[in-house]
């Protein structure tokens, strides 16, 4: 009984390793940009990605006023 019991296993492992589907591959495409432009996280990140970019233009721009005026004292 112990026989049929491990051949039956066997049997059953094999069949469920043998890729019997044969499956279409499909293909899909997202627009991220539609994404987020009309989503609410995609929205919020866009007006975060906004005010750390003006933040760090800012910033930018008071470095180079710094080193303009560094500059003229030269």
């Amino acid at each position: 009984m112990t026989i049929f019991k491990n051949l039956f296993y066997i049997f059953f492992l094999l069949i469920l390793s043998i890729n019997i589907l044969k499956a279409e591959n499909k293909v899909s495409y997202i627009d991220i940009d539609y994404v987020l432009t009309n989503t609410l996280a995609g929205k919020s990140l866009l007006n975060t990605l906004k005010k750390e970019e003006e933040l760090k233009i800012n910033k930018y721009k008071l470095d180079d006023e710094n080193f303009k005026n560094k500059e003229k004292k030269i």
